[in-house]
């Protein structure tokens, strides 16, 4: 099965990747990543966000690169 891969920008002009499901994917630099971790982390307003959706958030990828 052939999977096809489309780029686009949103409204805001961030990029997405779309795979032929449907699905769409929020491509982050890897030069942001770990601020973005930060700061989804780190302040004390945070709380866990459950097992299941750790575990989500931990497959996800990033950069583009699956």
């Amino acid at each position: 099965m052939r999977v096809k891969i489309n780029f686009f920008l949103d409204d805001d002009g961030v990029l997405h990747k779309r795979w032929s499901s449907g699905d769409h994917q929020l491509l982050v630099p890897e030069t942001l990543v770990r601020e973005i971790i930060k700061q989804n982390h780190d302040p004390v307003y945070v709380t866990h966000s459950g097992t299941k959706r750790t575990h989500d958030l931990s497959h996800c990828t990033i950069g583009g690169q699956a």
